[in-house]
């Protein structure tokens, strides 16, 4: 019955938004190096990377291990996982993702941007 009330409580009319929380968000940015961003529970990280007088962005998905990291170590870790990327390039461009899920980081970055101008 408890659960009933509450379902009618939140009715269409609510200020609750479902979209809210499946829209991925910057968590962290280093300037001109990296974003990090969450989506749902899963973490993200954008670095850009460069070799050969060539730059470019690698995104990829927090592996079990670096979720946890992050979890221990707070925001201090991805400045130490932006210094692995760069220093391990082909790795990490094995793990790239592309398509609709980098749509969703350059939306990310332009919420970021009203909040954090550069």
């Amino acid at each position: 019955m408890k659960l009933f009330i509450l379902l009618l409580t939140l009715g269409p009319f609510s200020t609750f938004s479902q979209e809210e929380n499946y829209t991925m968000k910057v968590i962290y940015e280093l300037r001109g190096a990296a974003f990090f961003y969450q989506l749902d529970n899963e973490y993200y990280s954008q670095v850009l990377v460069g070799r050969n007088g060539g730059n470019w962005a690698i995104l990829f998905k927090l592996n079990d291990d670096e979720k946890q990291k992050y979890m221990s170590h707070g925001f201090d870790y991805f400045h130490a996982l932006d210094k692995s990327v760069a220093s391990n390039i082909d790795d990490y461009s094995k793990r790239a993702i592309h398509g609709a899920l980098a749509k969703d980081a350059s939306n990310a970055i332009k919420q970021w941007r009203k909040s954090n101008p550069l």
